[in-house]
């Protein structure tokens, strides 16, 4: 029979047009901008962030490729990337497809071919399950985003496809549902407002998913229409865990399902009912809801439960219980605008009080499935839905579900419904969950078979027989398992499950046909800059720290400090920047005067969940001011003499505030904050940005690269490996403070417990006192440096006597200094580690060097990936490998590269081809796999086969030389320009016999070592070189 006709509630006059525009505007209109939006761990973002932020990310999608009408994939888990990436397609008036993240790839891959995604935008480790389509990562694109310009909107109307939902798949492959740019609003209007009576003032945890109907609308659109704020969970909570972020978040309405519910009572039904002090209403779709649940749950929270039924092709809820009128036991009354009409299995209306298949007309029933036009004629007739749930309508015109049409089962002859059977064993005291389905027996008949999940009391008392959910457990949106889809591999545990056969229709679980053990989906590991040096005092506590100079920000500490004086310092100034102002996400740069203090104020940042953006002291203020143009409204953290290059951009408006560690004219002093109290440490998702820093600018501005702590993890667990063998030795350290390499290190270190020796300026005159007092057992600096340290070799006191192991990163270091360095030390087996790689990879190939190989070392020779984190290769036109000895480009795959450029997106996918990373060095490997540098693409001199390997002879040839390099002269010849140890001319007799054999060479050109234009890594910059030297030729 037809329900009685209901008026539609009146709605505000519609605002046609693209969703993120009505959004936009709406939030603008009512004030809501700086009301909070969303809340994921200590964090939240307000409505005028949110649609800030995804009018820029639209700019970044339009850059990939994504025009009006395209079909972008979004595979994420609830996070504001999801947020982001669905109002920037809208913007963009594109077509969004959501999709679980947790589906086995075969189920990707089919849904990717189905909707034909033009991109797909992917969560965590996802990324080559769409191999063959343009992707982008979430983390990319919320790197890229905030240096966007905003996209303009593009014009869409009431009646134009916004996105696709996929129908659950019980009884076949899923669909693809079709909804409108008109649909959310009119969600809102009729349950949002007038059913559940939400208000700005409202705050939402929903344990469904935004990629599901029931979760999109109560996590996604109520609160954009209401200007209220939701709590999003990036994965599946637990019943602690609901009842933390109730408690924390003050939530007033919870969304669940029945079987959530059940476990939420079970685990915190006693005791616990003030962390639900806040909780208005809860909320019930997905499942049937038993009656005597309802009652436990409203005892638990102390709040009405109100159940309601809905569909993905209906949109959301199309009949719902209300405060108006709540039915217990039933799903309610059809919400308003919306007609139920119950008929049967011929579609014809059924008498009054029988029961039916549910029919449904409304304003969001879906105009057709994608791409199923056959489907779509037999689902939808006239208009009306057939919904395929079997309900009877209550005297008071509500009604009561009686379960799925699909869910019936002959069993001996008689037609069986299993929810009936599921709602009486449920009634047992030692059931918590219970889910009954028809199993084929060894006859071929059907028999009922229930599985459950018993209560933990009684769990022991049931034995063997108690089924215990596995991770590949077929479900819908939450809750218990798909009936269809459990029983083959129930029936016959002991074999492989089979493609369906026979009347039963049964499916096999697309988890169960992969047979290796898939990794979490997202996984926790991450390496944060915040508490290591807390963690570091925690194990180590009285271990100290010598500096070769006092700390800027609090010189009265000294220069010998332990790890907990470090450790209590952090968190002292991370409390500065938070009574300061600085919150997290917020970019904070850190450019200054070299120090150690450089390393504390960005662990500081890093500690309440801040981006530190890492700028070296060496830049000139014009190259500082275009990075910070790259940036969005940094904090700028400097001191007093940097500040003096950088006044004129200080107050251009491209910094938020200026805060200085001294007390500069016209800054805020840092020591204004001293005693504020520390917040608790933000952890941010290890997948989202981190950690700011730039690369050496050898040819050029540098660009800035945005690392995370899961990719920052992956650089530190091999280096933690390798520096096993050396744990608790002291080490000196001589390094740029800027650079992430540093951190790497540092944090191997201190977790090992080494007495550390930093030092900012490396004169060897300096250096070697030091050295000679603490006797570092472990030493690294950049490969310049350690030329430079050469004359430690044999200095008083020596100071590299008792070191055990070097470390030399990135470039390759000559062998003269590799064999003077390893042989002024005393002890039996010292070696040198060098590392190869890059700011974005970090390091990619390694070698280790010891007495006896450094007499036949090859400079040239780098070494080999890194077992499980890198793999290195040598290619040719084409992208395609080329044999061993022959020279190409090196390419490197790693698990540590970094994010993308920020505010040049394009630079970095030109970098980027299938995971391969191209370093762009020229070399080759040998037959043994063995990676050899032969130099720079842009540094190539056609007359010479390598410039460095012709370096490292005449460097060998000639003790005097402190430093030689060979760039391109004005008509590209080979122009020498050397450094000569005491400054003293060099001979030209024993440059003659130094460079017999060797290609044909300019004269050479005599520098002095500190003329030479150097990076804050201590790299030569030959392009700077080559360039003084034409505009000096042409002069």
């Amino acid at each position: 029979m037809t329900s009685p006709q209901v008026a539609p509630h009146p709605v505000e006059a519609e605002a046609p047009g693209n969703l993120a525009a009505q959004l936009e505007e709406l939030a603008e209109r009512r004030g809501w901008g700086g009301r909070t939006a969303f809340h994921q761990g200590h964090r939240a973002w307000t409505h005028g962030e949110v649609h800030d932020l995804a009018a820029r990310a639209a700019t970044v999608l339009a850059g990939h490729g994504v025009r009006p009408g395209d079909r972008v994939l979004l595979a994420l888990p609830d996070s504001l990337a999801w947020v982001t990436a669905f109002l920037a397609t809208a913007r963009l008036g594109a077509v969004a497809v959501l999709v679980n993240p947790e589906l086995p790839a075969a189920d990707h891959a089919f849904l990717a071919e189905d909707t034909g995604a033009g991109l797909c935008v992917t969560g965590p480790g996802l990324e080559e399950r769409f191999a063959g389509r343009a992707r982008l990562g979430a983390d990319q694109l919320m790197a890229l985003a905030p240096a966007a310009e905003p996209a303009p909107v593009h014009q869409a109307h009431a009646h134009t496809p916004l996105y696709v939902q996929y129908t659950s798949g019980t009884t076949g492959r899923p669909k693809g549902v079709v909804h409108t740019h008109g649909d959310p609003r009119t969600y809102h209007d009729l349950v949002g407002r007038r059913v559940l009576r939400i208000t700005a003032e409202d705050v939402t945890l929903s344990v469904s998913k935004l990629f599901f109907a029931y979760g999109f609308g109560n996590a996604f659109v109520f609160p954009l229409f209401s200007g209220s704020s939701v709590v999003l969970v990036d994965r599946r909570p637990t019943p602690a865990t609901i009842d933390e972020l109730v408690a924390r978040h003050r939530v007033t309405l919870l969304y669940s399902v029945p079987s959530a519910y059940a476990a939420l009572v079970a685990e915190r039904g006693h005791g616990h009912e003030d962390c639900f002090a806040s909780v208005r209403a809860a909320v019930s779709a997905g499942e049937g809801l038993p009656e005597g649940l309802a009652q436990q749950v409203t005892a638990l929270l102390g709040a009405p439960v109100l159940e309601q039924i809905g569909s993905t092709e209906a949109g959301h809820a199309f009949c719902a219980n209300g405060f108006a009128h709540n039915h217990p036991g039933t799903v309610g009354r059809p919400v308003p605008g919306f007609e139920v009409e119950l008929r049967n299995r011929d579609g014809h209306p059924v008498p009054e009080g029988e029961e039916g298949e549910m029919w449904v007309r409304g304003p969001t029933v879906t105009p057709g499935y994608l791409n199923r036009p056959e489907e779509t004629a037999r689902t939808l007739v006239g208009g009306w839905l057939a919904t395929r749930d079997r309900a009877c309508r209550e005297p008071d015109g509500s009604y009561r579900h009686l379960g799925r049409a699909d869910d019936m089962e002959m069993v001996g002859g008689i037609t069986v419904s299993p929810l009936e059977v599921e709602a009486v064993l449920r009634g047992h005291p030692a059931v918590r969950e219970v889910v009954v389905a028809a199993v084929p027996d060894g006859r071929g008949a059907n028999r009922l078979r229930a599985f459950v999940v018993p209560d933990p009391p009684v769990r022991d008392g049931l034995g063997g027989r108690a089924h215990r959910p596995g991770p590949g457990e077929p479900r819908r949106v939450q809750g218990p398992p798909q009936r269809q889809l459990r029983p083959v591999a129930a029936a016959h545990p002991d074999r492989e499950a089979a493609p369906p056969s026979g009347a039963t229709g049964r499916l096999v679980n697309p988890a169960e046909r992969n047979d290796p053990v898939r990794p979490p989906l997202f996984t926790d590991r991450g390496f944060y800059l915040g508490p290591v040096f807390r963690r570091a005092a925690d194990r180590h506590g009285a271990v100290f720290v010598t500096l070769d100079r006092p700390l800027d920000v609090a010189p009265s500490l000294g220069v010998d400090l332990s790890y907990t004086v470090l450790a209590d310092l952090v968190e002292d100034l991370s409390g500065r920047l938070w009574e300061a102002g600085v919150r997290p996400s917020e970019q904070v740069v850190v450019h200054k005067a070299d120090n150690v203090d450089i390393v504390l104020l960005t662990c500081a940042v890093s500690r309440i969940g801040a981006v530190p953006v890492l700028l070296s002291p060496a830049l000139a203020p014009a190259v500082a001011g275009q990075l910070l143009q790259r940036l969005r409204r940094p904090w700028l953290l400097t001191d007093g003499a940097t500040l003096d290059g950088l006044r004129e951009l200080a107050r251009s408006g491209l910094v938020r505030r200026t805060l200085c560690v001294d007390d500069a004219p016209g800054a805020e002093p840092l020591a204004k904050y001293a005693g504020a109290e520390p917040p608790p440490p933000v952890r941010l998702h290890p997948r989202e940005p981190a950690l700011i820093t730039h690369s050496s600018g050898t040819t050029g501005v540098p660009k800035l690269a945005v690392h995370c702590a899961h990719t920052m993890w992956n650089r530190l667990v091999p280096q933690q490996a390798l520096g096993r063998p050396t744990r608790g030795e002291p080490a000196a350290l001589h390094m740029s403070f800027v650079h992430s390499r540093f951190y790497h290190l540092l944090g191997v270190l201190l977790h090992f417990g080494s007495p550390l020796v930093l030092i900012t300026d490396p004169d060897p005159a300096a250096v070697g006192p030091l050295l000679a007092r603490h006797r570092p057992g472990i030493v690294e600096t950049h490969p310049n440096t350690f030329v430079l340290w050469e004359e430690l070799a044999d200095a008083p006191g020596a100071p590299l006597s008792r070191v055990r192991a070097y470390g030399s990163t990135f470039d390759a270091i000559h062998p003269r200094t590799v064999r003077r360095l390893l042989g002024a030390s005393r002890r039996r087996t010292p070696w040198l580690i060098q590392l190869y790689g890059q700011s974005e990879t970090g390091p990619v190939a390694f070698q280790v060097v010891t007495r006896r190989s450094a007499a036949r070392a090859d400079g040239r020779r780098v070494g080999f990936g890194i077992p499980g984190f890198t793999r290195v290769r040598v290619t040719g036109a084409g992208g395609r490998r080329v044999p061993p000895g022959t020279p190409g480009r090196i390419e490197a795959r790693t698990r540590g590269r970094i994010l993308t450029y920020l505010g040049m997106p394009e630079r970095y996918d030109r970098q980027l081809t299938d995971g391969w990373w191209e370093m762009g060095d020229m070399g080759y490997r040998s037959r043994l796999g063995a990676l050899y540098l032969i130099d720079r693409e842009v540094d190539l001199i056609d007359a010479v086969h390598s410039n460095l390997e012709v370096e490292d002879v005449l460097m060998s040839r000639l003790e005097e030389l402190r430093e030689v390099v060979i760039v391109p002269g004005a008509d590209r010849e080979p122009v020498p320009v050397v450094c000569v140890r005491g400054e003293r001319p060099l001979d030209p007799e024993r440059w003659r016999r130094a460079t017999a054999g060797l290609p044909a060479m300019a004269e050479p050109r005599q520098w002095r070592f500190e003329d030479l234009p150097m990076t804050a890594t201590w790299k030569v910059k030959r392009v700077e070189i080559a360039r003084m030297l034409t505009e000096g030729a042409r002069a």
